[in-house]
């Protein structure tokens, strides 16, 4: 009796999860009902021994020491040693005793009576391990191992090809062939298929047209939501927190199940972190779901009779071959009952050929060399009946894009070997000019739709964004849309966080304590021994920086604060919604006379720029964006701005001058720097003193009391215009951004090119001089540039 002379009412089937599904397709076919029951061996072995959760995880994780994909390999293993007795094995045995008595393994008291209503069926290579416990079994229900059919050998072709991306292009060529034939792209199955041949599988079919199911889904670990997780978990200290940060993201759900399996742990999430990132390796990314798709599946799947098969890399590294290297060594194995190293690698030598013969439309494939190397075929060659056969060159094109790129290797490999085969011959004559070795780099447009589907019709934009995109809207396509920069936290970006979040709460908090507020910071992150040496130093800066600012606010009229205000103001153009946020670091505002007066201060580390005259060309803009924020967020009424300014809070190590304390000098480098409205009302609720400049660096006053040319200055008109600039600079982004134009266009102001030297992407676009935008500003008589750095 073959497996499927078993499906009738009451069976349970213990067989591997491919061939679950064989079965299921078989009864769906007949159109019957059965009661049936299915588990792979290693479900079965959890129910009828015992099982784990995440908290046995954390548990022996943080009791020995050890990492949380070491700890699930103890574990896992726990189960094989039930009755063991062997001395290597005596630590192992006293862990699972202290887990048991902890009730941190979980046993099944009723599956031995619902196994009493089943008769067990079981499939596949059966260990002595396995037996042993069969044998327990059938003192409840009665138990049917089945062998493995037998197959008869018959004639296998196989190709052999240089590369990888030859390879798959015959198999594209080949699927397009059977489609023609009216096979159904479901009955169409890629095995074996590792990473270097997935990445040309996806390039290649798309050019095709050519949908793909990949059954074996890869991690959301590597993915901008995997990074995202990554960043918000160095941070956070609860489960909470990680939810607000995560929750508007798409894959979030996926992730929330991890963090509920994990909701027993009341302590700080950081110290399970570690298993939470494990997590985040097994978590899938969506499958799409397609009606008609070639699939990618497992060796050794079971699939209709009827299916065509193409079984890539049949070369030295197939089938897998085991060393002695697992948890358990040969001998411990041996004692256990378990397959040895020798055992697994004769079970999977025979097991292939098995499932080799038993497709009977299965075409072989190797190739001769990857990107590590010379590759060599399959020692399994001398126990098949192979038909080796040679690509017959053919015209009949399905992709001419994928055919020219085939040409552009084959000369590729003319040139270095002085080497090309017939179809290399015959696409050279077809194909007059491809192109070959020549590049153009510029920025091809893509489809408007797909791009609005891409960013699901709604997008973010903030400050940064908008200065990126006016940098050059290229680095601004691959940097926000595709999202292809990495994120690396250096220790001044970390400092630049602690002295932002201990500012926002040290005027806004009255029972604010400098101390913990510091601790608290600074234990979100981790430092090595250089870190904590100039955190020592930075921390009587920030001390310092605090009571000189509080020194300040004594000769202002100020009465009010908010620290760390966001502000959103919604944008809509058809097919897009547009947020455009910004995070304002402090709003000074008190009223009087029925008029709000606001000044707007933005705490800055290193040597900021503020230089008006690149506005008009979308650059310097983050002064006149927070007043922009604050004067279409409606925060306040009868709006009078006193003034906006950036202050450096860090890097503001100063030049000795004489005549000056080293203390003056210190407090002269923190001083408001920006621009004061020109109304001497205005002028006094910043600074009561203003003709000293106490606070505010830039405002200069004549003997007579007059105002100098050069004070830093703006009146309400022109800081009405500033923010219409902005409006305008905003609405002209999104324009571009709504019609998917990201040219490459680098600026080069006053003869520097400011926006390549640091781009992460300047690999990426070749730009040229052609593409360079020259930008030259004009200094006007009495103006002087509003460097931050004076």
């Amino acid at each position: 009796m073959n497996l499927y002379d078993y499906i009738q009412d009451g069976t349970l089937f213990i067989v591997p999860s491919f061939t679950r599904q064989k079965i299921l397709r078989t009864i769906d076919e007949k159109g019957n009902f059965y009661r049936l029951k299915f588990m792979t061996m290693g479900e079965f072995l959890e129910r009828f021994l015992f099982s784990y959760d995440e908290e046995a995880l954390v548990y022996f994780s943080k009791t020995y020491h050890v990492k949380p994909s070491i700890a699930k390999i103890y574990l896992e293993h726990m189960k094989y040693i039930e009755s063991a007795n062997i001395p290597s094995l005596e630590f192992l045995q006293k862990q699972k005793v202290e887990l048991d008595e902890k009730g941190l393994l979980h046993r099944d008291a009723l599956f031995p009576s619902i196994l009493a209503s089943y008769r067990v069926v079981v499939s596949g290579d059966v260990s002595p391990f396995e037996r042993k416990i069969l044998e327990r079994v059938e003192q409840i229900t009665s138990v049917t191992i089945l062998d493995q059919d037998e197959v008869v050998p018959h004639s296998v072709p196989m190709y052999s090809f240089l590369t990888a991306s030859f390879m798959v292009s015959f198999v594209a060529n080949e699927v397009m062939k059977l489609v023609k034939q009216g096979v159904s792209l479901n009955s169409i199955y890629l095995m074996n298929v590792g990473d270097e041949v997935s990445f040309e599988l996806e390039r290649t079919f798309s050019l095709y047209g050519i949908p793909l199911r990949n059954q074996e889904s890869s991690s959301l670990y590597g993915t901008y939501f995997g990074a995202k997780v990554k960043k918000v978990l160095e941070t956070a200290t609860t489960f909470q927190e990680i939810e607000e940060a995560l929750q508007e993201e798409e894959c979030f759900p996926m992730f929330l199940n991890v963090l509920n399996r994990y909701s027993f742990y009341e302590g700080n999430v950081q110290d399970i972190k570690e298993f939470l990132l494990e997590e985040l390796r097994n978590c899938q990314k969506q499958k799409v779901n397609y009606e008609e798709a070639v699939s990618i599946v497992p060796f050794s799947s079971l699939i209709q009779e009827d299916c065509h098969v193409f079984l890539f890399d049949f070369n030295q590294d197939f089938p897998t071959t085991y060393k002695d290297e697992d948890f358990f060594r040969d001998d411990v194995k041996k004692e256990l009952g378990l397959w040895t190293s020798t055992e697994k690698n004769l079970h999977s030598r025979t097991d292939a050929i098995r499932d080799i013969y038993s497709f009977s439309n299965i075409t072989l494939l190797y190739r001769k060399m990857s990107n590590d190397g010379e590759m060599y075929p399959s020692s399994l060659l001398d126990e098949l009946l192979v038909e080796k056969k040679e690509v017959e060159p053919t015209l009949t094109i399905y992709s001419p894009l994928s055919k020219k790129l085939d040409l552009a290797r084959k000369f590729d490999l003319h040139q270095k070997y002085g080497i090309i085969d017939q179809e290399g011959k015959e696409l050279a004559g077809f194909y007059q000019d491809i192109g070959y070795q020549s590049y153009r780099h510029a920025y091809t447009s893509i489809s408007v739709s797909d791009f609005l589907e891409h960013c699901n019709h709604h997008l973010t934009l903030s400050y940064s964004d908008l200065n990126q995109f006016y940098e050059c809207s290229f680095a601004y396509y691959l940097s926000k849309i595709l999202k292809l920069d990495a994120f690396e936290e250096s220790f001044y970006t970390i400092v630049g966080n602690v002295f932002h979040a201990v500012l926002a709460t040290c005027f806004s908090k009255p029972d604010f304590s400098f101390e913990k507020s510091w601790k608290q910071e600074v234990s979100k992150y981790s430092f090595d021994a250089r870190g904590k040496f100039f955190l020592m130093k930075l921390k009587s800066d920030l001390e310092f920086i605090i009571a000189t600012i509080r020194k300040q606010m004594t000769v202002s009229s100020f009465d009010h604060i908010l620290c760390e205000k966001r502000i959103e103001i919604p944008k809509h153009v058809p097919g897009l919604d547009i947020t455009f946020k910004g995070f304002v670091d402090k709003i000074l505002y008190t009223e009087d006379m029925g008029m709000t007066y606001v000044a707007i201060i933005d705490y800055k580390t290193g040597n900021p720029e503020l230089n008006l005259r690149l506005a008009e060309y979308g650059l310097s803009l983050q002064l006149p964006v927070y007043l922009y924020l604050v004067s279409k967020s409606h925060l306040f009424s009868n709006v009078k701005f006193t003034g906006f300014y950036l202050q450096k809070i860090l890097n503001n190590e100063i030049t000795i001058q004489k005549g000056k304390a080293y203390q003056e000098q210190k407090e002269d480098n923190l001083k408001l720097q920006g621009y004061t409205n020109s109304s001497s009302v205005a002028m006094m609720k910043i600074d009561q003193d203003y003709a000293s400049s106490s606070v505010v660096k830039g405002l200069k006053c004549k003997k007579n009391g007059e105002l100098s040319s050069n004070s830093k200055v703006k009146t309400d008109a022109e800081m009405d215009a500033l923010v219409s600039l902005v409006d305008q600079k905003i609405d002209e982004c999104i324009e571009s951004i709504v019609k998917a134009d990201f040219t490459i266009n680098p600026k080069v102001i006053n003869g520097k090119n400011e926006s390549c030297g640091y781009c992460p992407f300047r690999a990426i676009c070749y730009h040229d001089d052609r593409d360079l935008i020259r930008i030259t500003t004009v200094e006007k008589e009495g103006e002087e540039d509003a460097e931050m750095d004076e």
